[in-house]
């Protein structure tokens, strides 16, 4: 028999056997997830022994994967490698991601097991088990996630199961404000990744980690990529860290978001989600260590971070806060560690604090019972005496109220725009009705004079004509219209019209036409996104603006990018679109079996719709272009288009569809959540309703669609 042969059978075979590894890491806790939803779908009783078996078995499954992660990984001499084992989707093996993964299956398997017995007789007991399987399914592909584009999802998914178990308490209205908090947080600072994954895309003409790893700064500079490039490349990526490490000024989401139960504090907060930040920057350290600069940024945002939040959990008067606290110390730290170079001691670092933050925080309430049994002993602060003391009292208020931060962005941020918000909806009203149908009439004669302009005949008209018609919908439609299955009817119209446009064929490309009416369709979702900020308008038509907008944002990149773009923007719209169907009929199917009451004053659809109200929640996500749906992938093409064409454009639509996304969060949240003062009850739902089985069809048809365009 040939020696050579035989290794190379020895190789296929081993290579075989890891890739099956690594796909039962990753789909493990996702079938995990599809056998409770479907309990859960077609069994109205709760079954804590059935739920509990099919939860511990999936993460047993996976903490016996990672650890044949490990296994294979040393067996082959620690050389990282890609693997395709899952269709479309690259994986990445080195020894940080079999270390991480190892992690991650033993403390998801601690945290099952433990949560069988403290989540007893909780109303949300299945709940709370598939969000914890999603979580573990999105962290498994952040860590073996071969590109940035895999990693983003996987950091999406952990932010969404985040969202759902920080507000698990529907009844609790901190729940819901924090839960919000966070998510919005989180979705502020993904915008670094995003935007820094279409930047290296650009830079290095590859996402796939193997690639970026292997191109030095003497070949990355032969490109024509200078230092200033690879800086604003290193704060995108720090940009996410920060925000997933509850770094400053990110940092007062973490406190709040131990509002949720022990235990999911325990695997999110304390050990496995606080710790993504650290992990993206490991993963991505051939792009920001080529830059010194970045370094210095790096070390500087770390220590700040750790000294503000050592002093801060000093003064915190709860067990989860000096914790939660001390875990964006320590992070910060991990993050001086990096910057210096210590690879291996962050990774260590990263290894023990886990360990040890999940343990505090699973005992943490056996250790304040047993607090409270041996008698209560507060602690002064040690005020300094003399001069010292006024400089003591103010550092201790300072830390007391988390160094002002969120009262400079309230008072400075978000209350400015409330302010312009309320006096553009006031200038707005103002205006009689009869002068808004005039706009249809303007928008026929700036047609006309665009004919006139081209000066091409009938070339490019139809997109003329149907961008203007655009233009005009979210005008009249928004200022006529405030019930919401008409909104949503004029939505479905809003974007058949543009899904036309992306289907004909535009002007000359250097017609003047071009930069006119990509300039239009900006203008629009600006003033759009004011009005998003008006929350006393209902939540059925801040949806349907904020889908509006995005639309038009949507025109104004295809107008700039030309037809070679039909294609993904029509994928951005059949993912969004059929977003807002679903959104819409889950919406009106759920407001006619209520009594009209105020955003504000009900209990939340979590509560009184739990199934309904999951298929709301999906369409808000596909609006917001989350990433199950063909409108994230085809917003990264569009957006990576656009960025090659114009950067102040790309930049200036971007914030604004952000910004918009951001508002379509806060409204989706305060319907699924609600702000509850008082319980109101309403009949439950089942499948056995043949309205309810009507809201699935759009369901349907954004999987397909999904399927389609991917």
């Amino acid at each position: 028999m040939n020696p050579i042969s035989v290794l190379s059978d020895i190789h296929t075979s081993g290579r075989a056997i890891l890739s099956v590894v690594l796909i039962f890491c990753i789909a493990s806790p996702a079938v995990g997830f599809v056998i409770l939803a479907l309990d859960g779908l077609f069994r109205k009783k709760i079954s804590e022994s059935f739920i509990a078996k099919v939860s511990r078995y999936a993460a047993g499954l996976q903490l016996a994967a990672s650890f044949g992660v490990v296994a294979a990984l040393v067996d082959r001499g620690f050389h990282p490698f890609h693997l395709f084992s899952i269709p479309g989707v690259p994986l990445f093996l080195d020894w940080t991601a079999a270390v991480y993964m190892a992690l991650v299956g033993f403390i998801g398997w601690i945290v099952v097991s433990y949560s069988e017995r403290y989540m007893h007789r909780e109303s949300g007991y299945r709940r709370f088990f598939i969000c914890l399987m999603i979580f573990l399914f999105g962290i498994s592909l952040i860590i073996l996630g071969g590109a940035l584009d895999t990693l983003f999802i996987g950091w999406e998914i952990v932010g969404l199961a985040s969202f759902l178990l920080v507000g698990f308490y529907v009844e609790r209205p901190k729940a819901a404000r924090h839960a919000l908090r966070t998510f919005l947080t989180y979705r502020l600072c993904d915008v670094g990744l995003l935007i820094g994954a279409i930047l290296a895309h650009a830079l290095y003409h590859s996402g796939m980690f193997e690639v970026i790893d292997g191109r030095s700064i003497g070949s990355v500079a032969t490109d024509g990529v200078t230092p200033m490039m690879l800086l604003a490349l290193s704060f995108l990526i720090f940009l996410a860290a920060a925000g997933k490490g509850a770094q400053f000024p990110f940092s007062g989401w973490l406190p709040r978001a131990m509002e949720g139960p022990t235990a999911s504090s325990a695997v999110f907060y304390g050990s496995l989600s606080i710790h993504c930040g650290v992990y993206l920057l490991l993963r991505t350290e051939a792009i920001w260590g080529q830059s010194m600069s970045a370094r210095y940024m790096l070390f500087a945002w770390g220590a700040l971070s750790a000294l503000l939040a050592q002093i801060t959990a000093s003064v915190q008067p709860t067990v989860k806060g000096h914790i939660a606290w001390s875990s964006t110390a320590q992070v910060g730290l991990m993050f001086c560690e990096l910057a210096l170079g210590w690879h291996v001691l962050a990774v260590i670092h990263m290894v023990l604090h886990a360990l040890l933050r999940c343990y505090h925080l699973l005992s943490s309430p056996s250790a304040v019972a047993q607090h409270f049994r041996e008698g209560i002993h507060f602690r002064s602060y040690p005020f300094a005496a003399g001069g010292r003391r006024k400089w003591s009292s103010a550092l201790y208020l300072a830390a007391m109220n988390e160094f002002y931060v969120d009262l400079f962005f309230g008072r400075y941020v978000i209350s400015r725009f409330r302010f312009f918000s309320s006096a553009l909806v006031q200038k707005l009203g103002q205006i009689r009705k009869r002068i808004w149908l005039l706009i249809p009439m303007a928008a026929i004669s700036v047609v006309g004079v665009a004919g006139e302009v081209n000066g091409a005949g009938l070339a490019g008209m139809p997109a003329v004509a149907l961008t203007a018609i655009a233009i005009v919908i979210p005008f009249v439609s928004l200022r006529v219209i405030q019930r919401t299955s008409f909104l949503g009817l004029v939505s479905v119209g809003f974007a058949f019209i543009i899904a036309a446009l992306f289907s004909s064929r535009l002007p000359a490309f250097n017609s003047i036409l071009r930069p006119v009416f990509g300039s239009a369709s900006i203008i629009v979702p600006t003033i759009i996104l004011f009005l998003l900020g008006d929350e006393t308008r209902s939540v059925g038509w801040r949806m349907n603006a904020g889908f509006q907008g995005l639309g038009l944002l949507l025109v104004s990149a295809f107008w700039m990018c030309g037809e070679g773009q039909s294609y993904n923007c029509l994928s951005t719209l059949a993912g969004t679109g059929s977003g807002i169907i679903l959104l819409n009929l889950a919406l009106v199917f759920m407001e006619s079996r209520k009594r009209p009451v105020a955003n504000s004053r009900f209990l939340g659809f979590a509560a009184s719709f739990p199934r309904a109200s999951v298929l709301f929640l999906l369409g808000s996500l596909a609006v917001v272009t989350f990433p199950f749906t063909s409108a994230f992938r085809g917003e990264d093409q569009v957006l990576e288009a656009a960025f090659e064409i114009s950067h102040v454009a790309t930049v200036l639509g971007g914030t604004i569809a952000i910004l918009i996304q951001l508002l379509i969060i806060n409204a989706m949240s305060q319907a699924y959540f609600g702000a509850p003062r008082h319980e109101v009850r309403y009949p439950q739902l089942d499948l056995s309703d043949r309205s309810f089985a009507l809201v699935l069809f759009p369901a349907v048809a954004a999987l397909g669609s999904t399927l389609y365009f991917f």
